[in-house]
């Protein structure tokens, strides 16, 4: 595959990690740059894992997670969306502020905005495409996404102050719907 479609692809697939770390970061009282690093390495090892995946299993899963993908990551991002914006009201005061998820969670998030990756990694099998090189081009577009969503979202969170990690939960819950919808109306 040429480059230019690779990286027009790999932007394409970053835009919701950037969505999704930018709504972790505003959330944190504080994005260290070993956590930035810890996110936008797991979001880009999940895709890139998810690529692979999708492409050795090939196009007879398609048809299965075609049907499911969008519903999958809709529900796990609207809850952690959700838990983010009950923990905001429960800990309304700016210096309880700290979205520091979980390794499950991180986890988690990872998975659900990387379902699309499983879909092109079968994508690329069904058109007889090498996969290394748009597993490293994807993996590294990813993780820089995701650094460039965390410093983002540090900067809007200071700003926002108690309501930072509630708009961070609403910003997860609109990207499950955004996934959600491109999915229905396609």
């Amino acid at each position: 595959m040429d480059i230019i479609p690779l990286l027009l692809i790999s932007i394409g697939l970053s835009l919701d990690i950037f969505a999704a770390s930018t709504a972790i970061s505003i959330s944190m009282k504080e994005m260290t740059r070993s956590y930035a690093i810890r996110l936008a390495g797991c979001f880009s090892a999940f895709h890139m894992l998810m690529l692979l995946l999708g492409f050795v299993l090939g196009l007879g899963l398609l048809e299965l997670i075609q049907n499911i993908d969008h519903w999958i990551a809709f529900l796990l991002l609207t809850i952690i969306g959700g838990r983010m914006i009950i923990t905001s009201i429960r800990n309304g005061h700016p210096e309880v502020r700290n979205a520091d998820l979980s390794t499950s969670g991180l986890l988690i998030l990872s998975l659900a905005t990387s379902i699309d990756a499983l879909a092109l990694g079968v994508s690329f099998a069904a058109l007889h495409e090498a996969i290394v090189w748009p597993v490293i081009v994807i993996g590294i577009v990813v993780f820089a996404f995701g650094i460039l969503g965390t410093q983002v979202g540090a900067k809007v969170g200071k700003r926002t102050g108690r309501y930072a990690e509630a708009i961070g939960g609403f910003v997860l819950i609109l990207l499950g719907f955004k996934i959600l919808l491109e999915h229905m109306l396609t």
